[in-house]
């Protein structure tokens, strides 16, 4: 086993006492969540620099605060030291661990949905929501970003790969939602990526978890994520994507969140401001995303968003692509870990280019060297590495950039986005090789 995921595998028993050689893995552009099959509980581990101690830490507590509102939120467990969140290094990366209890049931198909199902979430949303505003009523803050400050990152990356008329429609639906009081009737800790992937049905049960986006934010919006997620799958796809919320889900959903919360009605009326602005974070999303790793059909997914924000309107954009396209076939990939990168070279006399894509991990990196060196033994002599489109490097990966730079003549890395370039930067490597390639010293 490669020793990033053995020194992983072995710090992870000293603090749970679970073996992760015996979970199956799951990975986003900032986690890895092993879960465990027959066990209560899953370990999510974070890299240290995606967010601060503090953020981390708040959002554990949050969750674990929202256990008294609601039996089915994944609470926090401690490890075997008693710790909420456990920190430790790996090659000089830094990584957070921390034990969530596992979800029962699964996610249900769409065909399955009904009006109880649209209570029971609306229900479970409510109660999450209450508690948000009572925190907020009794001074308790968590340190989690407000929902702009969380999106700024992705937003500065998308003014400079987004087509320009795209952006600046993008940012008209931000203005709009921006100018939206921060009143706490409405406003307060949000789960921030509420979809059906997020919850699993058990019985009349719904089972929530991945608190990972939660932030400070407009209870509309986790309401908005669920409706465009159920929309964009094809609920009643005989109808109008507009009659179908107002008609056959949002009285029902309604009935639940209710019970527990009453936003005014005013308030109910920027429901599509809201779709139209989860649409957009979707698009932003998705243009950082270079890796069909964590979405399957990467490109159809982009389009499939991006067409009906540039409509006049959103919803009736979705009508227009679905009546052609059909249903959201797109959906996330499983996210189980593939050892086989995707390769792509380019040679002209003794210079080569090689294109990284997704990962370069301890799963990834051991067949990219063999690659790598290959070209060396066939003669190339100038190697260029594009990045564009690598959204993670550990430190595997690192050390086959280091392999590379004592085995060519040159050595010069292009598109490296911030995540992987702060990977890079922090072993030292980018004083070597400034990104513009320089000539190595062998």
């Amino acid at each position: 086993m490669e020793k990033e995921l053995q020194v992983l595998r072995e710090e992870l028993l000293k603090c749970y006492g679970l073996d992760i050689n015996k979970a199956k893995c799951f990975f986003s552009t900032q986690n890895y969540a092993f879960i465990f099959p027959g066990e209560p509980h899953m370990i999510r581990v974070s890299i240290g620099s995606v967010k601060t101690r503090e953020e981390t830490m708040s959002e554990v507590l949050w969750v674990d605060d929202l256990k008294q509102f609601s039996e089915t939120v994944c609470e926090p467990f401690p490890s075997l030291k008693n710790h909420i969140v456990e920190e430790f290094e790996i090659d000089g990366v830094h990584y957070r661990a921390a034990m969530f209890r596992t979800a029962r049931g699964a996610v249900r198909e769409i065909t399955d949905l009904d009006a109880m199902h649209f209570i029971a979430v609306g229900d479970l949303l409510g109660r999450i929501h209450a508690a948000g505003a009572d925190s907020a009523k009794a001074g308790i803050s968590y340190k989690r970003k407000k929902w702009y400050e969380k999106q700024a990152p992705s937003f500065a990356y998308a003014r400079e790969n987004l087509p320009a008329d795209l952006m600046e429609r993008i940012d008209g639906i931000y203005e709009k939602v921006k100018a939206v009081p921060e009143d706490p009737r409405w406003f307060g800790m949000i789960h921030g990526d509420f979809h059906s992937n997020n919850y699993f049905v058990d019985g009349n049960n719904i089972w929530i978890f991945d608190f990972d986006e939660c932030n400070y934010g407009y209870f509309m919006y986790d309401i908005a994520s669920a409706c465009i997620t159920w929309l964009m799958n094809g609920y009643h796809m005989e109808k109008s994507r507009r009659d179908a919320l107002n008609e056959d889900i949002l009285p029902y959903f309604r009935t639940g969140y209710e019970l527990h919360l009453k936003l005014p009605e005013e308030h109910w009326q920027l429901l599509e401001l809201f779709i139209e602005y989860r649409t957009s974070i979707m698009a932003v999303s998705l243009s950082r995303i270079r890796s069909s790793g964590i979405v399957s059909d990467l490109e159809n997914a982009r389009q499939f968003v991006i067409f009906p924000l540039m409509q006049e309107n959103v919803l009736d954009g979705f009508d227009m692509i679905m009546r052609q396209a059909g249903a959201f076939k797109a959906g996330f990939a499983s996210g189980e870990t593939d050892s086989q990168q995707h390769w792509k070279e380019s040679r002209e006399g003794t210079e080569a280019i090689v294109y990284l894509e997704g990962r370069l991990d301890a799963l990834t990196a051991p067949e990219t060297e063999k690659k790598i060196l290959q070209l060396k033994e066939n003669g190339t002599q100038r190697l260029k590495l594009d990045c564009t489109e690598l959204v993670y490097i550990s430190s595997a990966g690192i050390r086959v950039l280091l392999k590379a730079y004592k085995n060519f003549a040159k050595l010069s890395l292009s598109g490296v986005n911030e995540d992987v370039g702060e990977v890079i930067a922090m072993t030292g490597l980018l004083d070597m090789l400034d990104q513009e390639g320089t000539e190595n010293r062998i």
